[in-house]
């Protein structure tokens, strides 16, 4: 939403029409920038990545007899794909013996939404449980050095594994060391990270309360939980370590990159219908 001034004056330039894609979380609430705010009712259509963000800017934009859209991230699973875990990887972080909880995402301080406090909150239930278990935290940002220090002060250090930032060529093999993942939170307008964890074959804990409801299809490819329900977030997370891995849901086809095509050329033709051919 930060270049609608930009879209709007090139929209009117080329007399084509004005469109604003929507996102992310940055369209759940109103625009900072009044200019903003303004231009955003002349924009001819919305596209939403997801139908939480869509109803959320609705909540709050001015527009005036705009359509709007969905249109959900996609991945190639081809590019992912079930397989063993790397030796080298289990190695690096001694996860040799271990069931492997995943998180993975940016970990900045004004994203605390991803859930990971919550989950380190039921951290011991879980390892009560599961004895053996370890978290693996995948990613950096500007929270991490809190969140550190917190594994540090609640005695966790044996059973959490901090990764940091991973090369994008190691993504998939990270995934691949997991028994679950788990990112149950309440701020994502969609996140891709569910369907790359399901592409490897990993099983998916998402939450009740944000977008990545719609990437697991409402319960129908993962297991959805409350975040703020302590009890429901562990009964979840142990109900995903209880599931096999290595296995790709079949309904993860909804968001292949052949369906995100078909759905890009029907939102684009619905806009310009002239330019049907």
């Amino acid at each position: 939403m930060n270049l609608v001034p930009l879209g709007f004056i090139t929209a009117t330039l080329a007399r084509v029409p004005f469109v604003t894609i929507l996102h992310g979380v940055e369209a759940w609430q109103p625009a900072p920038s009044r200019l903003t705010r303004y231009l955003l009712q002349f924009s001819k259509s919305f596209i939403a990545v997801s139908e939480v963000t869509r109803q959320r800017f609705l909540k709050w934009a001015k527009v005036r007899n705009a359509s709007s859209h969905v249109l959900p991230n996609s991945i190639d699973a081809a590019l992912l794909g079930s397989g063993q875990p790397s030796e080298r990887l289990l190695d690096r972080y001694g996860l040799r013996g271990r069931k492997v909880l995943l998180t993975l995402g940016r970990f900045s301080a004004d994203e605390r939404y991803k859930g990971v406090d919550e989950v380190l909150r039921i951290l011991p239930e879980l390892v009560e449980k599961v004895p053996n278990l370890v978290y693996l935290i995948v990613g950096d940002g500007s929270d991490r050095a809190r969140l550190e220090d917190k594994v540090r002060q609640e005695g966790l250090a044996e059973c959490v594994v901090f990764a940091g930032r991973v090369p994008e060529e190691e993504k998939a093999d990270h995934y691949r060391l997991a028994d679950a993942f788990v990112m149950a939170g309440w701020g994502e307008g969609f996140g891709i990270v569910y369907l790359e964890a399901m592409a490897c074959g990993i099983p998916v804990v998402a939450s009740k309360l944000d977008a990545s409801r719609e990437a697991v299809r409402d319960g129908e490819l993962g297991v959805l939980v409350d975040p703020k329900n302590p009890v429901e977030l562990r009964d979840g997370i142990l109900a995903a370590l209880q599931k096999a891995k290595g296995r790709v849901p079949a309904g993860l086809a909804y968001f292949s990159y052949a369906n995100y095509q078909r759905r890009c050329h029907e939102i684009i033709d619905a806009i310009c219908p002239a330019h049907q051919k």
